[in-house]
């Protein structure tokens, strides 16, 4: 049993890195492609309609993936939860329609109405993909599921890049959208088995829906956050302010939740697996943070030091805002990491109304700071706001740790030593070595972060021999 899932979580790690990688490629390469293509105005156009898509899907997250993936026996839910699925996607659809005229009174964009009739197709396409797909994340098979996810992505990539060479117009991107999540569809049915039929039943409803309730306040919370964000930008600023903020998440943000993702992807079922022995949960935990800190904290900080000399290689002016942009985004992914292992080991032990309420007292702090800061300083206000908003959530993490886990300071601090030690040292050598290149030479920028690699891994080699690393045993375990 112990070495069939110490395999799996082998594998499963194998191919998570291989679908953020792969994935992550895609996202930027098109993202580069498509700045060099349009300008910040119609990019901002497009981040506000996905934002519109995102907001309407996600206001009625049931969290029924969840609910499948962190109980037992699931074979007699899925017709349900299909069929739930179904019925939230049409309401939503009929929803985002009718709210038509509200949206061309907020904003004057070309084809708005014809936008947000591709949305509406899209939320229907969405609601009939084959719920038997959680199957492969509950069982850590990610093999599957980054053919699943890597296909369409290829799709949203041709089309968009082709599409708006051609138009170029906002219409293209969101038209390439519909594409990879129709191409998604076909395929959640070509790979799967299960062929789900419509039924309905209260008790199993409820079984799911006692589970999924937190999960859908949680997933309000975050759409209220990420994608309330979108619109107080286009409104509070500009659509091409807001286009540059967008891709500005591309190059920093999004780089960051990849990270995230992997560790929700192969951590929460895991997690969910190991729920009844608490000193596994305990050691999954602290493992968990390592390795995300060696990942994050290193990337954060060089990621902070370079993007000027990125966005001066890549674009043009118009888009150097994106510098002061990503340098916080930076800050914030360096910060976040600390809570993401706590938000899975509170919704695996099968109490998500932590994390629900840790949320809450996060958007709120967004909520009271947000309108000041961005008076005050513009843009990069937002970007405070939801620093602070992380800063403020910490002894509440810790609180609630406490309470759930056998959880202390020393661990928390031991499991992070290495990556602060290695990441303050290499940075230390990074910012220094750049006052002595050509920052805008690609060449040089690159020997010098190629160098400043080889320095992180030795350092981390140092602690790895004098036994304050373990990554050895951490890998064999």
């Amino acid at each position: 049993m112990k070495s069939s899932l110490n395999y799996k979580i082998k594998s499963a790690l194998n191919w998570l890195l291989i679908s953020s990688i792969s994935l992550k490629f895609l996202q930027v390469l098109t993202s580069i492609v498509l700045i060099k293509l349009l300008d910040p105005n119609t990019l901002g156009i497009v981040a506000l309609i996905v934002s519109i898509l995102y907001f309407v899907q996600g206001s009625m997250n049931l969290g029924f993936d969840s609910a499948l993936i962190q109980k037992s026996k699931i074979d007699n839910l899925f017709n349900c939860a299909w069929t739930l699925e179904i019925i939230k996607s049409l309401i939503l659809s009929g929803t985002v329609l009718l709210l038509i005229p509200l949206f061309n009174f907020l904003y004057d964009i070309k084809d708005l109405n014809i936008l947000i009739y591709i949305v509406a197709l899209i939320i229907i396409v969405d609601g009939f993909k084959n719920i038997g797909m959680i199957t492969y994340r509950k069982e850590l098979n990610f093999k599957v599921q980054y053919f699943y996810e890597f296909v369409p992505a290829l799709i949203n990539m041709f089309f968009a890049i082709l599409l708006a060479y051609l138009y170029r117009e906002a219409l293209s991107i969101i038209i390439a959208l519909l594409f990879s999540r129709i191409t998604v569809l076909f395929l959640s049915y070509k790979i799967h088995p299960l062929r789900p039929r419509i039924e309905f039943n209260i008790k199993k409803f409820k079984s799911l829906f006692n589970f999924g309730i937190w999960i859908t306040f949680s997933s309000l919370l975050s759409i209220f956050r990420l994608q309330g964000l979108t619109f107080f930008i286009s409104k509070f600023f500009n659509l091409n302010i807001l286009g540059i903020y967008n891709r500005s998440s591309t190059f920093s943000e999004e780089i960051f939740n990849q990270f995230s993702n992997i560790t929700w992807k192969l951590g929460f079922p895991l997690f969910s697996k190991t729920k009844d022995d608490i000193d596994l949960l305990n050691k999954l935990y602290y493992n968990s943070l390592k390795i995300l800190s060696l990942m994050i904290f290193p990337f954060s900080v060089y990621l902070f030091l370079v993007c000027d000399s990125l966005i001066k290689i890549l674009f043009d002016e118009e888009w150097y805002l994106m510098v002061s942009i990503i340098k916080l985004f930076s800050i914030l992914g360096f910060v976040s990491t600390l809570i993401i292992p706590s938000g899975i080991l509170f919704q695996s032990i099968g109490k998500p109304k932590i994390s629900t309420r840790l949320s809450f007292y996060s958007n709120l702090i967004v909520l009271m700071l947000i309108y000041p800061l961005s008076y005050f300083f513009q843009i990069q206000g937002v970007l405070y706001a939801l620093i602070l908003s992380i800063i403020f959530v910490y002894p509440f993490h810790y609180f609630a740790l406490k309470k759930n886990m056998f959880f202390s300071f020393k661990s928390l601090f031991n499991s992070i030593l290495p990556s602060i030690t290695g990441t303050f040292f290499t940075s230390l050598f990074f910012s220094f070595s750049l006052s002595y290149i050509d920052n805008y030479n690609p060449i040089q920028v690159l020997l010098l972060s190629v160098i400043s690699m080889i320095l992180y891994a030795l350092i981390l080699y140092f602690f790895e021999i004098n036994k304050m690393l373990g990554l050895k045993n951490m890998i064999k375990s």
